[in-house]
């Protein structure tokens, strides 16, 4: 038989219970007992949401209309992951002869055989029953073998027309985005269904040796680095502890996108001082596409960003670095977009070099402290762009372009109203510059 029954089981919300933590190396086995699914299996036929109908048939069963009364099931501890469904069945059939059709009651009792496995429903995974036969059965106002026969037959071909409705899940989402493969193991013994996951390790130090999804805490142990073709995501919620010193760097895919209820945060382990670890880096080719959004940066050096293209970092917060906030050198299509960025320091808010474009528009930069040092944005050695919508606050100078850079200054959505620059020693500053192209400041 190539058909399949669909069994949905209700797995509670209890079994799976987060707090933050980093999720461990290797194996978890989620064990469902057999009277739990009989209880779920059990509840799904009270339901009412189980039949038959329109079936046409040989042996001049023409249609029935069949329910299931009730259902249970026995779990078969073998190599072949055997399931057993005993079912009772209510219902009437309507035959057609050649002279006449008349209608029976069905009152009926069988076991459907086959072999269990698992597959994927949603973002989870429900086990499926590949039937093999039926034995076992009793039938009332069974006249004809070869109408019994054909009824049983029938019964197989309509087991995938079986609904139980929606399916509830075995894994929720939360859960499966941790998983090295896409299906777990399942496994059946004499009494239980037992779906084995293999997690997903999460390198605190050194470089990944395959793609990588971390949730909950992360305390890093020394230096992180993806390499150019793997990829780490970085769910929402997470918080990642760097001790001092280590830095993160993506030769590869960093995608750290959070939202705004659950943001993802970067700080250190302990010290509240600005450049207490390093940077997060995004390096080279590999890295082009990466993505930092909804995340808290705190207590590091700086976000650097070197020879990668396309680098969104939006609506990002980033406190207290020692150097600048976020520093780009060469790369095209890269955007900083609603980000603030609060220091002390005597460093840059953001610096776009090296024949860099980058868009930044809508970006908070304040300078904390009261000696008005540094550049609020800064393009130069042929950094170019579009800065606009942004609010300046406190640096020496806020909007710099020189040394052969060309942005423009212009959002012609906005034409009276563009950037705003306050409390600086100088508001725009232009020099040794091929063109500032337009300006409405």
């Amino acid at each position: 038989m190539n058909t399949k029954f669909k069994i949905g089981f209700i797995i509670f919300a209890s079994m799976f219970v987060f707090t933050s933590y980093c999720f461990p190396q290797g194996d978890i086995n989620l064990t469902l007992n057999e009277t739990s699914i009989n209880q779920a299996v059990q509840a799904l036929v009270d339901s009412k949401a189980v039949n038959f109908a329109k079936y046409d048939g040989s042996y001049g069963v023409s249609q029935y209309n069949i329910n299931i009364s009730s259902a249970s099931v026995n779990l078969i501890g073998n190599s072949s992951n055997n399931i057993e469904l005993n079912l009772n069945l209510t219902g009437r059939a309507t035959f057609n002869c050649i002279l006449f059709s008349f209608s029976v009651n069905i009152n009926s009792s069988l076991t459907v055989y086959g072999k269990a496995s698992l597959a994927s429903e949603g973002q989870g995974y429900k086990i499926v029953l590949d039937p093999q036969g039926i034995k076992n059965y009793t039938l009332t106002n069974t006249f004809l073998d070869a109408l019994i026969q054909d009824y049983l037959n029938g019964f197989i071909r309509q087991l995938p027309e079986i609904s139980f409705g929606t399916f509830t899940t075995l894994l929720p989402n939360v859960v499966s985005q941790y998983y090295q493969s896409i299906t777990p193991t399942l496994t059946i013994t004499d009494n239980a269904a037992i779906l084995s996951l293999s997690l997903n390790s999460i390198t605190t130090s050194g470089t990944l040796a395959s793609n990588e999804s971390w949730y909950g805490t992360v305390n890093l142990t020394g230096n992180v680095t993806i390499p150019s073709g793997y990829s780490l995501t970085i769910q929402p919620g997470t918080v990642i502890n760097f001790p001092s010193g280590t830095s993160l760097t993506a030769n590869g895919v960093l995608s750290a996108n959070g939202n705004s209820s659950s943001p993802i945060t970067f700080t250190s382990t302990g010290s509240t001082s600005p450049g207490t670890w390093g940077t997060i880096t995004f390096n080279g080719s590999g890295a082009n596409g990466s993505t930092l959004s909804y995340a808290k940066i705190l207590y590091g050096t700086e976000i650097d960003v070197t020879n990668a293209n396309n680098i969104i970092i939006q609506n990002c917060t980033i406190t207290n670095s020692s150097m600048r906030g976020i520093s780009f050198s060469g790369g095209t299509g890269c955007s900083v977009i609603n980000d603030t960025i609060k220091n002390s320091n005597t460093a840059h808010g953001i610096v776009i070099q090296n024949g860099a474009s980058v868009t930044c528009t809508g970006n908070v930069l304040k300078k904390t402290n009261l000696n008005q040092q540094g550049v609020g944005i800064y393009f130069s050695g042929g950094g170019t762009g579009i800065v606009s919508q942004n609010d300046v606050d406190g640096f020496n100078w806020g909007i710099c372009a020189n040394w052969g850079s060309s942005p423009t200054s212009y959002n012609v959505n906005y034409p009276n109203k563009n950037n705003r620059v306050t409390n600086c020693s100088v508001g725009l500053d232009v020099y040794y510059n091929r063109a500032l192209l337009k300006t409405n400041n």
